[in-house]
């Protein structure tokens, strides 16, 4: 990872970040104050690739997702009202939605997707993931740079928080569709 950092530095951090960006966040930072990197530059393209990352999953659930939607409800038993009252829901709340799963990266991906399937309006979606972007990449570079000598527990601690909350998302759903499947 390192040499292949430093051999395409901003390229490198636009393809790690649209692969996995809070890790590359940090990486960036670190790799800034160790002076192989600008700060500024580094964290334009984390932006941008997290963006593009974003816009591009938002994309599949706009384009694909009405395909597998129906399949998706009828394997969770969901009825038509059900299923527009989940729109209505992601709707009057999407800027809450879209800015919590991003900030927390543990339930964005499954949102991004949700706001294409649910034809939440591209530019308010591309304006509250850009704010949310703007802050989490801030603060991951931030991390980075100035808490770097630490990386091994700034990563640790991380990950425990990334798989602490995926357990907390992930169980409850299971649940929901196990007593859904039963019904």
């Amino acid at each position: 990872m390192f040499n292949f950092l430093i051999e395409l530095r901003y390229v490198a951090i636009f393809i790690g970040t649209f692969v996995e960006g809070p890790t590359v966040g940090l990486l960036a930072g670190v790799f800034a104050k160790l002076g192989y990197l600008s700060l500024v530059t580094a964290y334009v393209v984390h932006v941008l690739a997290d963006l593009s990352s974003d816009f591009f999953f938002y994309s599949l659930g706009y384009f694909g997702g009405h395909k597998a939607l129906p399949k998706i409800a009828k394997f969770l038993r969901f009825s038509i009202e059900e299923t527009n009252k989940a729109e209505r829901v992601f709707h009057n709340n999407g800027k809450k939605f879209i800015i919590i799963g991003k900030i927390t990266h543990v339930v964005g991906f499954p949102i991004l997707i949700a706001a294409g399937l649910v034809r939440y309006p591209f530019l308010k979606f591309a304006l509250f993931d850009l704010i949310a972007t703007i802050i989490k990449s801030a603060g991951l570079l931030a991390l980075g740079y100035f808490f770097g000598n630490f990386w091994d527990q700034i990563n640790n601690v991380f990950l425990d928080v990334t798989l602490a909350g995926v357990i907390i998302i992930i169980l409850p759903i299971i649940y929901f569709v196990i007593r859904r499947r039963k019904k």
